[in-house]
């Protein structure tokens, strides 16, 4: 289920990203992320913890899906091409 909310929650950050900026969405979505993993540790039964952790991957797709236009804000072509991977390792580094 988080891998489903993940997938369905970047097709909803990028445009809402570009309509109400990155800041209000990283801040949101963290916010509301940080409240369904706390669901998910406080639920008694299986359907809520299905529920929780949906919604836990809607809200943490954001961060996955707006970093590289981050970046390409906050950096020129030089400096994108050095800053990203670095950036972008930490989403991945628990993979390994």
């Amino acid at each position: 289920m988080y891998l489903i909310g993940i997938g369905a929650g970047a097709l909803f950050a990028g445009p809402l990203s570009e309509a109400y900026g990155r800041n209000v969405m990283y801040l949101t979505t963290t916010f509301c992320y940080l409240l369904f993993v706390l669901g998910t540790a406080l639920v008694k039964n299986f359907g809520g913890q299905i529920v929780c952790r949906l919604f836990v991957g809607l809200f943490a797709a954001t961060t996955l899906t707006i970093n590289g236009s981050s970046v390409s804000d906050q950096f020129g072509p030089l400096e994108r091409s050095l800053t990203f991977p670095l950036i972008a390792l930490p989403n991945v580094a628990g993979e390994y």
